[in-house]
């Protein structure tokens, strides 16, 4: 059996201390063993296994003690330099019933140090120093799993250079083992420019929140395939390009799919809104620099970026079209601009927004904002790819209807304009092509 032993965790409850459980997948990786809470291993027992106990991680009553000790006994040379793992059944505010271990096979079959330390508790905080360091990974090596939360849970890892990664994606330890080649992937269509007419308005519409890797492999993916007018209307696709890696057949198959309607944009991680360039220079070069070989060898036009204060992104990794920012202001354009080689601009409109009169009013407000003979270009939010709450956001947002609605609202009344429907890189070129750039 290519199975050594068991490790014991706790079972899952109100009280749970998340660091024993990471402690608990870091021992299996290093071992060879089997992640088991006290009801599984009576399960397996009763089914005939045995397997012999290598540690019980039940004894930790909180993260510190837990993350102590995996650091001191399991943090060895067979340990992945390539990622470290962070999990928190909590995360987001969510109960144990809300979470599930959905990247341990993952984690266990690369060898990771898995830790959950929690940004907010001043304590915890400071024990992230002791993982995060080049001593032990280089700057801007990725944390992937899941935060406690999108401010201080992810802040505190990044303000150490290392930038975090949500991934709540499944059966991983089978999906990265298919080869990891860019030049499997599609050809996108180059930027293409359409002609501009003063009276003219053109729209194209984006898709946030792809760089969490369940978004882009579960929510958008059921939209853009199953729900009515998939691969039918112009939209830009968040889509985290470190899925060559853990998902490269769904990246073979995402870029080959309706490319004339649909774009691929980079969204690889937020930095926390500059967190990792204001605080670790070198883990910031290192950054953009991965960054500009993904787009260059995947053949990406469009990147996003959430820093909406800072253009040295735009310099250092040179997009075709940079989107700044993850909210929009209402009723304004997207305030296109050059900034070296490259097309900057704002998103209109609430990344949630899920009413689609809102979007609509939005969209002919901004037109009514801009002075008549002049044409209109506006990049706007048309939702994160979830909608509902609870178990109803594990179906996707109906964002290609919600598209096709606001698309034939405004053509349907258009108010004496002439709105043309685009992908985001199509508005940079058209944009750059009435500026004479």
């Amino acid at each position: 059996s290519y199975i050594k032993g068991k490790v014991l965790y706790p079972q899952l409850s109100e009280e749970i201390c998340d660091g024993s459980v990471m402690a608990a997948i870091t021992v299996c990786g290093q071992t060879d063993s089997i992640p088991v809470s006290p009801a599984i291993d009576s399960y397996i027992a009763e089914e005939g296994y045995s397997f012999e106990l290598v540690e019980d991680t039940t004894v930790f009553s909180n993260n510190i003690e837990a993350f102590d000790w995996a650091l001191a006994n399991y943090f060895t040379e067979r340990t992945t330099r390539a990622f470290i793992g962070q999990h928190s059944y909590t995360a987001f505010g969510g109960k144990e019933e809300d979470q599930f271990p959905i990247l341990y096979d993952y984690f266990i079959a690369h060898r990771a140090f898995v830790f959950c330390l929690n940004g907010n508790i001043e304590e915890e905080r400071t024990k992230l120093k002791e993982i995060l360091t080049p001593g032990r990974y280089p700057p801007a090596t990725p944390v992937i799993g899941l935060p406690v939360d999108e401010g201080e849970g992810i802040k505190s890892v990044e303000e150490n250079g290392y930038y975090f990664v949500i991934a709540n994606m499944q059966n991983t330890s089978c999906t990265c083992a298919f080869e990891t080649d860019p030049g499997k992937l599609h050809p996108q269509p180059e930027p293409c420019a359409v002609d501009v007419e003063e009276d003219g308005v053109y729209v194209a519409f984006y898709v946030t929140d792809g760089d969490s890797m369940g978004f882009a492999t579960v929510f958008h993916y059921d939209d853009m395939r199953n729900k009515p007018y998939a691969g039918q209307v112009p939209v830009g696709l968040s889509i985290n390009p470190l899925l060559l890696d853990l998902h490269p057949c769904f990246m073979e198959d995402t870029w080959k799919y309706a490319p004339d309607y649909y774009e691929v944009i980079c969204d690889w991680n937020d930095q926390n809104y500059g967190t990792i360039k204001r605080s670790s220079p070198e883990a910031w070069k290192t950054y953009y620099t991965i960054m500009q070989n993904n787009i260059g060898q995947m053949g990406i036009y469009t990147v996003n970026d959430s820093d909406t204060t800072d253009l040295e992104f735009a310099l250092k990794v040179n997009p075709y079209y940079l989107i700044r920012g993850y909210q929009g202001g209402f009723n304004n354009t997207s305030d296109m601009k050059i900034v070296g080689e490259t097309v900057v601009s704002l998103i209109i409109g609430k990344t949630q927004e899920k009413d689609i009169d809102d979007i609509v009013d939005n969209i002919r407000t901004a037109v009514s904002n801009t002075a008549k003979g002049e044409p209109v270009f506006i990049l706007v939010a048309a939702g994160n790819g979830r909608s509902g709450k609870g178990c109803d956001n594990f179906f996707g947002g109906d964002i290609t209807v919600r598209i096709k609605a606001v698309m034939d609202r405004l053509a349907a009344k258009p108010e004496g304009r002439k709105y043309t429907f685009l992908k985001p890189k199509d508005l940079a070129a058209t944009w750059r092509k009435w500026k004479g750039i």
